[in-house]
């Protein structure tokens, strides 16, 4: 007897995958979803599908009110019995939107987010098969227990634990701290693992919109960069350099800053995390979580800001902020 095919949702945001040439002046965001869907003749044999043209802009562009109503239009669809989604988008901001959604979403059916390094104006554009491979894990099982998902070049990755590590490459994304979850294999979606921990997301009932401000620590930092930066912010996100150390010439606005509004620390590197009771000289981890900042654990500095961001729009206490950043401490 023959299947019922799934229904797929694909929601289209812009980004390079839909972008043609405009009057010598560089590639811009053009093509539907509906000319996404019509370019891969092989996507009819998955599932049944379905285009909306959500936004179209390059990702650099997105914001969080965008990824709020692309998440409130998932759940709506959720309700309406489409069995999975797939977002199409710019490569430039998926490590962010993605973990965004991740932290908006708790839901049971997939949510797979692609898009393409190569425009399609460019020999061995890469979107097609993008978009393939991504209908292939939305139209699938095996997903549930890993949260929004990322496909690219074939490979699965957990938005989580994504990161975008090259500017040009079909290879752009990869998972440093534990690989792919999964990669796709002629028509087959195989997963390396079932599930991650459990992952206690923030209660946000309207579109974040705190002021989170990020300041990556560098050498050479001096007195002043920190107190200047947080001027009128709701919340600042420290990218520490090694374990998560910075210049003792920060530390006493550092102290200032965190008794004032919730400041955390993060990994400068893309891998690794931050560490708790190895280093105690001035502007390292240990000195500067005594002074109150909060540990991002291993989560990436720039996942760390769409949390605090998510948390601090909930109206989240110090002990629930602390509480959720907490989770990223492990595995």
């Amino acid at each position: 007897m023959r299947k019922t095919k799934p229904n797929i949702a694909i929601l289209a945001l812009g980004g390079t995958i839909a972008m043609t040439a405009k009057s010598g002046s560089g590639v811009v965001p053009n093509l539907t979803g509906q000319s996404l869907i019509d370019a891969v003749p092989d996507l009819e044999g998955i599932a049944t599908f379905t285009a909306e043209q959500v936004a179209q802009k390059a990702s650099c562009a997105l914001n969080f009110e965008d990824i709020w109503g692309l998440s409130q239009r998932i759940l709506n669809l959720r309700r309406d019995g489409i069995s999975g989604i797939i977002v199409t988008q710019g490569t430039d901001a998926i490590e962010e939107t993605s973990f965004l959604l991740d932290c908006l979403l708790d839901i049971d059916i997939p949510v797979v987010v692609t898009g393409a390094m190569r425009n399609p104006s460019q020999p061995g554009a890469d979107g097609p098969a993008n978009l393939l491979a991504a209908a292939r894990v939305a139209s699938g099982q095996g997903v549930q227990g890993l949260g929004v998902l990322v496909v690219f070049d074939s490979q699965i990755h957990a938005a989580r634990h994504v990161v975008k590590c090259d500017a040009v490459r079909g290879d752009a994304f990869s998972s440093p701290l534990c690989g792919p979850v999964g990669r796709v294999v002629e028509d087959r979606v195989l997963f390396f693992v079932t599930s991650l921990p459990e992952f206690h997301r923030p209660l946000v009932t309207h579109a974040p919109d705190a002021d989170i401000r990020l300041h990556v620590a560098a050498f050479g930092d001096r007195q002043g960069a920190i107190s200047a930066l947080t001027n009128g912010s709701d919340g600042l996100v420290l990218a520490g350099m090694g374990g998560g150390h910075v210049s003792p010439e920060l530390c006493d606005e550092i102290s200032a800053v965190a008794k004032a509004i919730p400041l955390v620390l993060a990994p400068r590197t893309t891998g690794g995390q931050v560490l708790t009771q190895t280093y105690g000289y001035p502007g390292g981890e240990v000195d500067l979580l005594a002074r109150g900042v909060i540990s991002s654990g291993w989560l990436h500095a720039l996942k760390a800001r769409v949390l605090l961001n998510c948390l601090i729009s909930e109206g989240a206490s110090p002990e629930r902020t602390q509480s959720v950043f907490r989770q990223f401490d492990g595995g």
